[in-house]
């Protein structure tokens, strides 16, 4: 098995934006955590005895055309919400999808989040730690319209 987890962020399929590739990777230089390595290329992280996140700008001239992210594998169990968390902000910058070539779909941000927490919850579990329940409660502050919220217990 590949030690690496690739992801593809790349326009619709019914048809998508072209955006310059200098503003997106001026706007990943900006976020803490991430280096530039120049021509497109990006780490995200520190890099350990797994290696480092990977982020490499694949552009025709002047237009990007996809996104390519690598991740360890084990990033991905022990990092996931940040890993996740930069490839979801950089969908939401270019408005694409972010396909995964290892099961062939498209992944949608509110699934890959709620999957995390739900591994992350069963890890506490096998640990023997605490886990936090979510319950819905009456907030007397808030708005009529906005008088349930959720809080961890």
């Amino acid at each position: 098995m590949d030690p690496l987890y690739h992801l593809l962020l790349r326009p619709p399929s019914t048809g998508g934006n072209s955006l310059p590739a200098v503003s997106i990777g001026e706007r990943l230089s900006s976020i803490p955590g991430v280096r530039s390595l120049g021509a497109g290329r990006f780490h995200f992280g520190e890099e350990d005895e797994d290696g480092v996140m990977s982020i490499r700008l694949a552009s025709a001239g002047e237009v990007l055309e996809t996104i390519e992210v690598s991740i360890p594998r084990v990033w991905v169990k022990e990092r996931g919400p940040r890993v996740f968390a930069l490839v979801f902000m950089l969908q939401g910058w270019t408005q694409w999808e972010v396909f995964d070539p290892q099961i062939d779909d498209i992944l949608e941000r509110e699934a890959v989040l709620q999957g995390l927490v739900t591994v992350r919850q069963a890890q506490m579990e096998k640990e023997g730690g605490r886990v936090p329940k979510l319950r819905l409660e009456e907030d007397p502050a808030a708005t009529s319209s906005k008088k349930k919220r959720w809080r961890w217990w």
